[in-house]
């Protein structure tokens, strides 16, 4: 349900990518292994509503769309530590929307 994950986390890993809440983090919530978790902590933390609206449990944001949660689960719940680096210029950044827009603006010859 709604609110079956509020309050539940993970251990915080040496070097897993997120940030502690020191750093600016969601301490409490963070699961090791950066990046390469965002399906796991969305498994976790976004739920459906009985309207078919999707809903970030630790917050209360809806969006119709789960890829909208996803992103807003990153950005605000679990900034990372500079997790995504361009594969161009080497440039590194907290999400992995903020690298697609990066590619995107700078190096639009080179992406798809």
């Amino acid at each position: 349900g709604v609110d079956g994950n509020k309050g539940g986390g993970v251990e915080i890993g040496e070097g897993d990518g997120y940030l502690t809440s020191e750093q600016g983090g969601n301490e409490g919530y963070l699961t090791p292994g950066g990046k390469s978790n965002l399906e796991d902590l969305c498994q976790l933390y976004l739920d459906k509503t009985d309207t078919g609206m999707h809903v970030c449990t630790l917050c209360g944001q809806l969006a119709k769309r789960k890829e909208s949660l996803k992103l807003h689960l990153e950005s605000k719940h679990f900034p990372t530590n500079n997790a995504y680096s361009c594969d161009i210029c080497t440039k590194t950044f907290n999400t992995k929307n903020a690298l697609r827009s990066h590619k995107s603006n700078m190096h639009r010859q080179y992406v798809n």
